[in-house]
């Protein structure tokens, strides 16, 4: 048995896809299972001898999966949104929209974070984290900074008692701005300092000893949760704010001010210099180490025999309903129903 992980990353899809899927892949490797990950823009189901294929991207072309269950492979999608997903398995570990197709699993027993989290201890130390993911692509950090620097004096006052960690991922792109930035703060009597190609331990490390959290929606935002931190999200689209709303993880320390873009400034200050005085206020509750296995362990009893004929003969095939038991499917040319069994 061998896995394929093929993901969809880089500029204009971020980072968190590959950061999760690298951590399956760890679990995967020490529990000695061969795996492999791709970059779907380079993937060919034709060139891949696993039996096993994982998709952790959004709106996978429907061509791949079905070609890749022609060929025998078991197909397993990670929060794929397209209407005419064929996947055997559906998992949404992000909260499923209205609009969303059906999933075989989904909530927080199948979010993907790293186990080194149960490993590190959390503190509330006199600083704010400010993070907005691998790419930043609308450079909302540049942004938040510069009302940090024209922020009123009350505003400075309480600023001057923390110190601002600025942590850039490895696409980000405005790297001399956020240094100019920094710098503009510092001068100001605002202890700034900026990180950059950090480990993923470190940043949890980070994440671990701080007092709040300012991100968008995404793998840092449950990565802080899971730590007990205070979180004021400024979201990179309304998709995200969606989410965030469906994931009924909103609470007094817990808290949205919307969509970048409508950035409104007199709403964001008066949420954050609360924040700033709150006491953490977190029932989340999820165990890496836990979710991970049942993840495995839903991969690993997917049948090994999935009727083929109908995917390679390239027909109109549509999903009929998906339970946590089984996917159930329909063939429109043969007129015959056929199912892929798996255990939760």
């Amino acid at each position: 048995m061998s896995i394929s992980i093929v993901i969809k990353c880089g500029q204009g899809h971020g980072y968190g896809h590959l950061k999760r899927m690298e951590i399956l892949t760890e679990y995967f490797q020490k529990i000695n299972l061969p795996v492999k990950i791709y970059d779907i823009q380079r993937y060919n189901p034709k060139n891949d001898k696993s039996n096993i294929v994982i998709f952790d991207a959004r709106e996978v072309k429907n061509s791949i999966t079905q070609l890749s269950i022609s060929l025998g492979k078991k197909v397993i999608s990670f929060d794929d949104t397209s209407p005419e997903n064929l996947s055997n398995v559906l998992i949404y570990s992000l909260p499923a929209l209205p609009e969303f197709p059906k999933p075989n699993f989904q909530g927080e027993n199948y979010i993907i974070l790293d186990p080194k989290i149960d490993e590190i201890k959390s503190e509330e130390n006199k600083n704010i984290i400010i993070s907005f993911g691998g790419e930043d692509p609308n450079n909302i950090t540049g942004k938040l900074l510069e009302r940090f620097v024209s922020i009123n004096e009350i505003g400075l006052k309480m600023l001057r008692n923390f110190e601002i960690r600025v942590i850039l991922g490895p696409l980000f792109k405005e790297t001399k701005n956020i240094l100019a930035l920094v710098n503009k703060l510092n001068s100001k009597n605002l202890k700034t300092k900026l990180f950059s190609n950090l480990s993923h331990r470190n940043f949890l490390e980070l994440v671990a000893n701080t007092s709040l959290v300012i991100t968008s929606f995404g793998m840092t935002f449950y990565e802080s949760l899971a730590f007990g931190k205070k979180i004021l999200l400024i979201n990179h689209s309304e998709y995200h704010e969606k989410l965030f709303k469906s994931s009924g993880l909103s609470t007094e320390t817990v808290k949205s001010t919307g969509v970048y873009y409508n950035f409104n400034e007199k709403t964001f200050i008066e949420t954050f210099l609360d924040l700033l005085v709150k006491k953490p206020k977190n029932i989340f509750k999820i165990k890496p180490i836990e979710n991970l296995e049942r993840i495995t362990n839903i991969i690993l009893s997917l049948e090994t025999e999935v009727d083929r004929q109908c995917f390679s003969r390239k027909h109109s095939v549509k999903i009929v309903e998906r339970t946590n038991e089984n996917t159930r499917y329909f063939c429109e040319n043969c007129i015959k129903h056929f199912e892929v069994k798996f255990k939760s």
